[in-house]
């Protein structure tokens, strides 16, 4: 798919592809997803944003989760490559009816949630001496893979249905 469309793109691939994707490239102390970071996310920030937050990653399921420092050189480039990077979440963003490029509070969630995974899931802090946002009070017990698949439609369902996300 170099050059995907919205009407290519379906909620049952994304929900197959980021429930089989683990955050931070594998480096987590136990398995979890990219759709249980986008499914948490989305009860963390104000419910209006909710389905803009649990949105913010459908790209990955082409693009893939990426580690931090490849996401930042990505962002810093210019030319094809980042052209291409940024038409892909923007297709994904319009295929659901997202605001693209995202707002601000949806990157201060991410950057919460963040901190709490870090802190929960990972034994390094590279990422944490950038991250300024305190983690949250509750220690995230992972889900798997078939309960995260699981959470994840029911979670667009009541997005849909409360008109936060196409």
């Amino acid at each position: 798919m170099l050059d995907p469309q919205p009407d290519d793109i379906l909620i049952e691939d994304i929900c197959h592809s980021l429930s089989r994707q683990c955050r931070y490239v594998g480096n987590c102390s136990e398995y979890y997803s990219v759709a249980e970071h986008t499914v948490r996310g989305s009860f963390v920030i104000d419910e209006s944003l909710a389905g803009e937050f649990f949105g913010h990653d459908f790209s990955e399921m082409l693009l893939g989760d990426m580690s931090f420092p490849l996401r930042e050189m990505i962002e810093e480039l210019s030319g094809e490559i980042r052209e291409w990077f940024c038409h892909v979440e923007k297709v994904f963003a319009e295929a659901f009816g997202l605001k693209y490029p995202f707002i601000r509070e949806i990157k201060d969630t991410d950057m919460i949630m963040g901190a709490t995974e870090r802190r929960d899931l990972t034994k390094y802090d590279l990422y944490l001496r950038k991250n300024k946002m305190s983690p949250l009070n509750d220690k995230i017990m992972p889900w798997g893979i078939e309960a995260a698949e699981y959470k994840f439609m029911n979670r667009y369902y009541s997005l849909y249905a409360e008109g936060l996300i196409l």
